[in-house]
């Protein structure tokens, strides 16, 4: 079973109001499956806030080494390492009326 505890990029911001623990029906998935699962929220403080969306960035990175052979027969090489953003989602997945109260 999978599970991810995200410190995303306003974790400093929101840790005060608790945590969020994403919790997956499975730890690996390919191209083209629905991801399955729960997402856990614990509230300490009262979070001003009326939506909960998740965030999903898809990313590829790839390494390889650059072979360059010189004139006296020496093989030299380089690692290269490219990374590309393949993707971007938002989706919306609980909102409420007023903030969002303690509690799990």
């Amino acid at each position: 079973m999978g599970s991810l505890s995200s410190k995303g990029k306003n974790y400093q911001e929101t840790s005060k109001y608790g945590q969020v623990l994403i919790q997956t029906d499975k730890q690996l998935y390919h191209p083209g499956d629905t991801v399955t699962g729960k997402i856990h929220l614990n509230i300490t403080e009262a979070f001003p806030g009326t939506k909960l969306c998740l965030k999903f960035k898809g990313k590829q990175q790839i390494s390889y080494l650059t072979v360059v052979p010189d004139k006296q027969g020496k093989v030299s090489g380089d690692l290269v390492t490219e990374t590309k953003n393949l993707m971007t989602q938002t989706a919306d997945v609980h909102t409420w009326s007023n903030e969002v109260s303690v509690g799990q």
